[in-house]
């Protein structure tokens, strides 16, 4: 690769003289304008290594007529319009160029996939026209894909269309896991974590107030780890306040340990914590606190049922601080659609405990089950039909998963 800097009176001179050395695919990599006329420094090819010259560092040039190198001090490239229709191939040409390729060949990739993805569906439909029809309907419900035909293809193929709709729904309701041990006893230490706005503070509030209501308050205590939000702390002193209850922050986990050492074991102990995104540095000063007490604690994960799939699988996330898997579901009344929520708590193996459809402390709370939770998860998907995904996309999804994982079909 040969790189040439040229000097001109004027932009015209400099280009002629560049082109006749360096041919007519000559690329222009910097020009500028200095005393006497312009300065172009260009190339017979392009190296992604000169272009260290745009962020401040040197490039080694052969100079015309000379064998010693030069290092480059030009400016970041600016092009003018001597260069724009002269029939010269610039970097930033070349940048546009491979950016516009790029584009359409993540273009031609989505197209493809579709296709494909429909080939793969028509062909299941024909080969399993019941287990198709059974999909369709469990992903206007939401439900993720691979879960769904986990469950679809354990019906035999010659059963009734609706009996093959009970049975699939049955089969989902068993693989929702339900929490038996109860949170509410005054052995317990319980730290409710999830994502910001799930309704945390809220629930551990329900839990408190019923506590109270069938032990009395003195068997009971709350703390908070987050102590980022002042108004976080107010809103569970307030509930503390009215409840008799006294109220701890935790700033560190010598905090959580003396707390530990003096009431566990004696008094019910409810952890409120801050809602932390797993990419928030924060977070794992959170955890650092949990930690002190991990042998005793059970952690309980609040997932709140109108978030989006990506944020519920965040908060479900498995960490090794975080090792308890039971969950508490909040705001269903504001849902949508739960088929995501259904697919997050099956394939995280969360066991669910409570069930929260209001803001009223202590009423909108329940015991979980999971015909409770399919049930209200067919009432949304019967009540909120602008909501349902087209056929189309439906079958782009099941399409993809059916070609991407062809798994082993169960034939009865």
């Amino acid at each position: 690769m040969k790189v040439r800097r040229y000097f001109a009176s004027d932009m015209r001179q400099a280009l002629k003289m560049a082109r006749e050395q360096l041919g007519p695919d000559v690329v222009i990599l910097s020009n500028r304008k200095v005393m006497g006329g312009v300065e172009l420094l260009a190339s017979d090819d392009y190296d992604p290594m000169v272009m260290a010259g745009r962020s401040g560092q040197s490039v080694s040039l052969a100079t015309p007529g000379t064998q010693s190198p030069v290092v480059d001090e030009s400016p970041a490239m600016t092009f003018d319009d001597h260069i724009k229709g002269a029939g010269f191939t610039t970097v930033m040409d070349q940048d546009e160029s491979m950016q516009q390729m790029q584009a359409e060949i993540r273009s031609l990739r989505r197209l493809l996939e579709q296709q494909m993805s429909g080939l793969a569906w028509n062909d299941y439909g024909r080969s399993h026209p019941l287990w198709a029809g059974i999909l369709r309907r469990f992903g206007q419900l939401g439900l993720e894909p691979e879960l769904a035909r986990s469950i679809v293809e354990q019906i035999p193929q010659n059963t009734e269309t609706q009996r093959a709709w009970r049975m699939a729904l049955a089969y989902l309701s068993y693989r929702i896991r339900i929490a038996n041990d109860g949170l509410l006893t005054p052995v317990n230490a319980v730290a409710f974590v999830g994502a910001s706005g799930a309704g945390k503070t809220t629930t551990l509030a329900k839990l408190a107030t019923r506590f109270v209501m069938q032990h009395g308050n003195d068997n009971i205590i709350l703390a908070t780890t987050d102590f980022y939000r002042i108004g976080g702390r107010d809103h569970l002193r307030g509930y503390g306040r009215i409840l008799g209850v006294p109220v701890r922050t935790l700033q560190n986990a010598n905090d959580l340990g003396v707390l530990l050492d003096r009431y566990y074991g004696e008094k019910l102990i409810l952890i409120d914590t801050a809602g932390l995104s797993p990419r928030d540095a924060r977070r794992s000063e959170q955890l650092s606190i949990l930690q002190a007490g991990q042998s005793r604690l059970k952690i309980c994960r609040v997932l709140s049922a109108n978030s989006q799939l990506s944020v519920l699988q965040e908060s479900a996330q498995k960490t090794p601080v975080l090792v308890q898997n039971q969950a508490i579901i909040t705001k269903l009344d504001e849902a949508n659609t739960l088929g995501p929520l259904l697919s997050v708590v099956i394939t995280a193996n969360l066991q669910v405990s409570y069930l929260s459809d209001g803001q009223k402390v202590p009423d909108d709370l329940s015991k979980a089950e999971s015909h409770n939770l399919v049930s209200r998860a067919i009432a949304c998907m019967k009540q909120k039909q602008e909501a349902l995904q087209s056929s189309e996309t439906i079958e782009q999804q099941y399409g993809k998963s059916i070609m991407t994982q062809p798994g082993e079909l169960h034939e009865h």
